[in-house]
């Protein structure tokens, strides 16, 4: 009798769960004719325990996060425009020269030129900043400041095809350029360019799964190391699906190869892969999965590329209507490919959310990582706390 009563509890409170409806951060729209503008801002407190990234002098440090935004959005019809800007700012407590100030802006744009023909454009513009002991500067210890740098991006995309038409067809150009704006006497030999496209065909096997299949070519473009210069290519094959309100996806894989234009580097083709998946067992639980094996430029001056595998698994989970939580996995494993480096990394956290109204949610966390290299110096663990105040109108 027992197990009766725990079972029809258990049944109850699922049914009970499944109608709630769940608060989320829905901050007040400022309406200027046809355009609707939603400022948001949030505010964090860090304890980070290595700021620097470092193996053996870890420096600890509080630090103040504050994150401004806004956006501007027009409908009209199917089409819609989208602008947005922020910015980020960090003040440390101790270590003052790792202050900074990043900022972005970004303009998006869908058109639907016919019923099949639908066109998106994205552009955007960011100012960032590169921390101490991470990237080039990674067991050195030794930078001054922060590394700045400029990232502009565009993507141009052209659809054709409904969503019920036996196949689709993605078309895809885009081109992004990074130039360093600090210690110009090394960083300029870090400067780059990629330009990128590609091509996806889209099969509809079922009502909701279709086959797809994907050509691409990146070109790298080092505009101060010409021997770093290379051609990507890769062809995927895969599927995806959303079968319904339970899973959905995307997973490919296929042939990733590089070619370096100085004919001294040998190139090479290897197999890789992207999934993405989203698992939903109850409305108020969802499980992620994303993993990738692809190539990634060398962040250290004796390498010509970096054969990348990763792994990301995140639950979001409300345990009341106003109250969720996020755990999330990551692991990356980086073979750096001439000097045999190898870094294993592992990173693990916890978000608690309440929305504690509309217009205004409170978190904490707490974020652990920890890297493992065979090259002594490169290695580190960090525990990071934290308490953010996110409010809208």
């Amino acid at each position: 009798m027992n197990n009766k009563i725990v079972f029809a509890f258990i049944v109850l409170f699922a049914l009970f769960q499944s109608r709630l409806v769940f608060a989320e951060f829905s901050p007040a729209t400022i309406k200027a004719g046809g355009v609707d503008i939603v400022p948001v801002v949030e505010f964090s407190e860090f304890y980070d325990s290595n700021i620097l990234y470092s193996e053996s002098a870890t420096k600890n440090d509080l630090i103040t996060r504050i994150t401004p935004g806004v956006s501007a959005s027009l409908a009209s019809g199917a089409n819609e425009y989208l602008l947005t800007a922020g910015a980020l700012l960090e003040r440390f407590s101790k270590s003052k020269v790792d202050n900074f100030i990043d900022t972005d802006i970004a303009v998006d744009l869908h058109q639907s030129i016919t019923r099949k023909f639908i066109l998106d454009v994205k552009a955007k513009r960011i100012n960032a900043h590169e921390e101490r002991g991470l990237n080039y500067s990674r067991g050195l210890n030794t930078l001054a400041k922060p590394d700045a740098y400029a990232l502009n991006e565009a993507v141009v995309k052209l659809r054709y095809g409904g969503r019920e038409s036996i196949g689709r067809m993605v078309f895809s150009i885009g081109n992004d350029s990074r130039v360093f704006n600090s210690r110009r006497e090394i960083t300029r030999f870090r400067d780059l360019e990629n330009k990128r496209a590609g091509m996806t065909f889209y099969y509809h096997l079922m009502p909701k799964t279709s086959l797809l299949f994907e050509l691409s070519q990146r070109k790298i473009d080092y505009r101060n190391n010409k021997a770093d210069n290379s051609t990507e290519q890769r062809f995927f094959i895969g599927s995806r699906w959303d079968i319904s309100a339970l899973t959905s996806g995307t997973a490919k894989a296929g042939l990733l190869s590089k070619k370096f234009d100085d004919m001294a580097k040998s190139s090479v083709s290897t197999f890789s892969w992207e999934i993405g998946a989203r698992w939903s067992p109850l409305t108020y639980s969802v499980v992620d999965i994303v993993t990738k094996g692809l190539f990634e430029e060398s962040d250290d001056i004796n390498n010509y590329y970096i054969d990348s595998q990763s792994l990301l698994l995140k639950w979001v989970h409300f345990w009341a209507k106003n109250v969720d939580t996020t755990i999330h996995a990551n692991a990356l494993n980086r073979v750096y490919k001439q000097s045999g480096r190898n870094d294993k990394l592992k990173k693990i956290g916890i978000d608690i959310n309440y929305h504690f109204r509309r217009w205004m949610d409170v978190g904490v966390g707490y974020n652990f990582a920890d890297s493992q290299s065979n090259i002594s110096g490169y290695s580190y663990n960090k525990n990071v706390f934290f308490l953010s105040v996110k409010l809208g109108l």
